[in-house]
């Protein structure tokens, strides 16, 4: 056998063997040894009969159990609010106003409206008044008869 097959034999052995041992090395540090749990450390009291205050912290949603949905049956400006979130309230209970000033002019301009359809109208019926007897007579046409008659219906 030629001299440097033996030593590459040798030097290959010495590999295996070197790192076997690392192996075996690196198991036994790898897992810890248990230790014994540490005793906790108390203190003794005399017993008592208190309350015991519960704190919880942390970031927690809150859902209502009932909820109600506020819907005005006008539109409009908000003007003032008459309750607070989450107090109850009683069924009737005016939780909002409502700026009145458009609806008061909504209504003005209603009256006006029925103010001078009443003068029309009355307008309408002295015309047809003092037209009926001329008709009688022959000297208002009846085209004329007609629309006098229609708006005082």
């Amino acid at each position: 056998m030629p001299h440097y097959l033996k030593l590459g034999i040798g030097v290959i052995c010495l590999i295996a063997v070197a790192s076997g041992l690392f192996v075996a090395r690196s198991r036994l540090t790898a897992t810890p040894v248990p230790t014994a749990p540490q005793p906790v450390p108390m203190t003794a009291a005399e017993v008592q009969r208190q309350d015991v205050s519960i704190v919880l912290e942390g970031l927690w949603t809150v859902q209502a159990l009932y909820t109600a949905t506020i819907r005005s049956q006008v539109t409009g400006t908000l003007e003032k609010v008459d309750f607070t979130e989450g107090l109850k309230v009683k069924r009737g209970q005016v939780l909002a106003q409502i700026d009145p000033r458009t609806f008061q002019a909504a209504l003005d301009q209603a009256i006006a409206r029925r103010d001078r359809d009443q003068a029309q109208l009355d307008n309408a019926k002295e015309n047809l008044g003092r037209n009926v007897p001329l008709l009688k007579r022959g000297y208002s046409p009846t085209i004329k008869r007609t629309t006098r008659v229609a708006p005082c219906v």
